[in-house]
């Protein structure tokens, strides 16, 4: 429809330029008389003063390049949580179908399906997290019991100190008058001494991070090994409260002192409602007759500050949290099929660069003659390329041969191969009686000099870095010519050179 507006509008303009221009004709062939320079002025100052209503108008229609008539274009709106979760899991999913291995893409599989039914679950998974001596154990039964869940002793609870050994998953509950359900897990203590202590510790973390919301338990102002646990969390982007027990040992005044530090320490990642100060398991009260008085559980706070929270935040909490662990597997995923893929490359090297040994034991070229005939590389480039799923035909193999063939030459390392090989064959006597089989062995020392640096450029996404092509190729060349790795690389070429196989 606007294209129809713009065409009629040209159309009258040009209707109207014919008239305009015939009257100006006539203004100039008057005034030519009296004076024609000034004749001329009047016709250019009009005819300025034309073309400036004209694109004045025209860009009043917005019908002239990108003006303001324009109406601004849409923003694409951002993804929604599960939106974006969606996307990651099936992200996630074709990485995963990647992977060669059916052993290794059948674990990951699964725990990818583990992680999308994490996220798909109606309660929140809530993690206590602290010092074995913060009272984390205690916090989880007086949560349960509240929840009306009641406990029966776990034998994975140490009799001396009450540090959780293992991990422990409780069965769901829910937080009264909300209805919000919640799984909670009490995690191994943490900053423990001894190898069994780091070993809990790493288990901690690790439940930690898979949970939806950390419930990071102390029992005192924060230690500054405290500390830097508690910040290392949030930096990974885990949802935290603060929760400070025990606070019936302490005089109100002390309380909230130790809470205003707490406060103040944690501001720069930590919002001060979400520093909780309670009592889950208070000291019971020595009344007058001798007899004890059980002082009730003070968590009406902490009760408050997670109903709020998984209420209003519950599907973000879930979001997050299903992309950050998603994000983690993806990148193990990704670690994983590089290292597949570069074996595969390793294999395809191998493979052309015994290959040329048989070609130059065959028919004998001198090695800068063999880099020449390109065509084993270029083939050779291909097939890395396609391991690492780049589009590359044999033309662009050719070319890019030939580019690094020219560099090997440029650098010297043609003459180097063969000088290194030709050294190494000397220290043998078996190699002095085979120095005919110098270039076919220099040959397949420059071919897996040549692949190792298609496959640092496949790696790469096509690139080959700040160095350039010459950098690679330098590289390349000096870890291959460790004199151990040499040796063997000889050693099993004169193999191949000098055993036929057997029938």
């Amino acid at each position: 429809m606007m294209r129809l507006w713009r065409l009629l509008l040209l159309l009258l303009f040009l209707a109207l330029l014919l008239p305009v221009l015939d009257r100006l004709i006539q203004i100039y062939q008057l005034l030519q008389g009296l004076s024609p320079p000034l004749a001329a002025v009047v016709v250019v100052v009009l005819l300025v003063l034309g073309a400036s209503l004209a694109l004045w108008g025209w860009r009043l229609l917005g019908l002239w390049g990108t003006g303001k008539g324009r109406s601004p274009q849409p923003k694409i709106p951002p993804l929604d949580p599960i939106g974006a979760v969606t996307a990651s899991f099936r992200s996630l999913e074709q990485q995963v179908s990647q992977i060669q291995d059916p052993g290794v893409r059948e674990s990951l599989e699964q725990e990818t399906a583990a992680l999308k039914q994490g996220f798909h679950r109606c309660d929140r998974l809530v993690a206590v997290f602290g010092v074995g001596s913060a009272g984390k154990t205690s916090l989880v039964r007086t949560l349960c019991h509240h929840c009306g869940l009641e406990l029966v002793p776990d034998p994975a609870i140490g009799a001396t100190l009450g540090t959780t050994v293992i991990g422990q998953q409780y069965p769901p509950i829910t937080l009264p008058d909300t209805g919000v359900g919640l799984i909670l897990v009490d995690c191994p203590g943490i900053l423990e001494a001894g190898a069994a202590g780091e070993s809990r510790e790493q288990a901690a973390r690790q439940l930690a991070t898979q949970a939806d919301l950390l419930l990071f338990v102390i029992d005192d102002d924060l230690r500054h090994s405290e500390f830097t646990v508690l910040r290392s969390l949030a930096a990974l982007g885990k949802r935290m409260v603060l929760v400070f027990n025990k606070i019936d040992r302490l005089t109100s005044s002390a309380q909230q002192a130790i809470q205003q530090r707490l406060v103040e320490r944690v501001q720069d990642f930590l919002p001060a409602h979400d520093v909780v100060a309670i009592a889950a398991q208070p000291q019971p009260l020595n009344l007058p007759g001798g007899e004890q008085w059980v002082v009730p559980a003070n968590i009406t706070a902490l009760l408050r500050r997670l109903a709020d929270i998984l209420s209003y935040e519950g599907q973000e909490l879930a979001a997050d949290n299903a992309l950050l662990q998603t994000l983690a597997l993806s990148q193990r995923t990704q670690e994983m099929l590089s290292q597949e893929r570069y074996r595969q490359a390793q294999q395809v090297v191998d493979k052309y660069q015994w290959l040329v040994v048989a070609a130059l034991c065959a028919n004998p070229l001198p090695v800068v003659d063999f880099l020449a005939t390109a065509a084993i590389h270029a083939q050779m480039a291909v097939d890395i390329a396609r391991v690492y799923d780049c589009a590359l035909d044999a033309a662009e193999g050719k070319s890019l041969v030939t580019s690094l063939t020219q560099t090997l030459v440029q650098l010297g390392i043609v003459k180097g191969a063969l000088r290194l090989v030709g050294t190494a064959l000397a220290v043998s006597v078996v190699g002095a009686m085979l120095k005919i089989a110098l270039q076919a062995i220099a040959g397949a020392y420059l071919t897996r000099i040549a692949g190792y640096s298609f496959i640092t450029y496949f790696q790469q996404n096509q690139s080959w870095g700040d160095g350039g092509m010459m950098g690679v190729v330098r590289e390349q060349f000096k870890l291959n010519r460790r004199e151990a790795f040499l040796k063997a690389f000889i050693q099993e070429a004169l193999k191949r050179v000098t055993l036929p196989k057997q029938p």
